[in-house]
């Protein structure tokens, strides 16, 4: 097998390349991580595919920007609760409610693209 089709494991991403099995499962469930395949019940990762993935996250890390314009942080059904606790419990008003909100996508948006960056380490 060439180096290009070696299978990695989850904890041979957490040991070799700094990425946590936390953050490797976050990532896997919004989506924004390389594919992996189910062997048995352990997920394996392509070296190829990490590699492509780590130079893609370089290339944003120089740029400056996060590339994460899509990626949802939030269902709407958890919004719309959040949105309903803010107004009902904490008495805010709508206008409240979305600066609240809005701030909260922000932080979160912005630390999850930090912890990438940073191989897990916010």
């Amino acid at each position: 097998m060439n180096n290009n089709q070696e299978l990695l494991t989850v904890r041979d991403l957490a040991d070799h390349f700094a990425i946590p099995e936390s953050s490797q499962r976050l990532f896997r469930q919004q989506g924004r991580f390389i594919p992996y395949y189910m062997v048995g019940r352990r997920i394996m990762y392509r070296r190829a595919d990490l590699e492509a993935w780590l130079s893609q996250q370089l290339e944003v890390d120089r740029r400056g920007d996060t590339g994460d314009a899509n990626v949802v942080l939030f269902t709407p059904q958890q919004m719309a609760r959040l949105r309903d606790v803010l107004a009902t419990v904490a008495g805010l008003n709508r206008e409240q409610v979305d600066c609240l909100t809005e701030a909260l996508t922000v932080y979160a948006a912005v630390n999850i693209t930090e912890a990438a960056v940073s191989g897990g380490r916010p």
